[in-house]
């Protein structure tokens, strides 16, 4: 991958896990409701906390590894430069 490619995936990532905990609250909520209770599986917001728990736990360890950390400051030295 690229410098540019593994930022960007990352801010995507980023991004889809700060979507799916802004799913979680809404889906409980619904859950509630008697009538519209029986369309949602009664896991799916534990699903969704689980998954979207597994991909930040994921994001961190990308964030930490070497590989990550000299492609932000080889990013931030060329930034620098201009």
């Amino acid at each position: 991958m690229k410098d540019e490619d593994i930022i960007g995936a990352v801010r995507s990532m980023r991004k889809l896990v700060s979507t799916m905990d802004s799913l979680g609250f809404p889906t409980k909520q619904l859950l509630q409701d008697e009538e519209l209770a029986e369309f949602i599986e009664k896991d799916l917001p534990i699903r969704i906390s689980k998954i979207s728990s597994e991909i930040h736990d994921t994001l961190q360890s990308v964030e930490k590894s070497k590989r990550y950390r000299e492609v932000i400051k080889r990013l931030c030295d060329i930034k620098e430069r201009k």
